[in-house]
């Protein structure tokens, strides 16, 4: 015990891509709410819907849902590049 204690292991512990990709889907999600709850409350003025203003379409289910995905994957893909980055940077070591 007293050994190790001056010594840094280096070990080669691998990342979980699977399970990093679902926490960069839930963070993304996460995003995504934020970003819609800001867009709905962002210049409320009290003679219209400010969600609906903020949106160019008009058409609110459009605008929440194509930002959600948008959001999910962007989040699931950085942290699934960045594990199997490092994961394939950390073999040869």
């Amino acid at each position: 015990m007293m050994q190790s204690m001056g010594h840094k292991s280096k070990a080669k512990h691998r990342w979980d891509t699977p399970s990093l990709i679902l926490l960069g889907g839930l963070v993304g999600l996460f995003a995504a709410i934020m970003h819609n709850f800001y867009a709905a409350f962002r210049d409320a003025i009290p003679e219209g819907n400010p969600f609906v203003d903020a949106i160019p379409e008009g058409n609110p289910f459009v605008h929440v849902v194509s930002g959600v995905v948008i959001y999910v994957l962007t989040g699931a893909l950085g942290l699934g590049l960045i594990s199997a980055i490092r994961n394939w940077l950390m073999q040869d070591r």
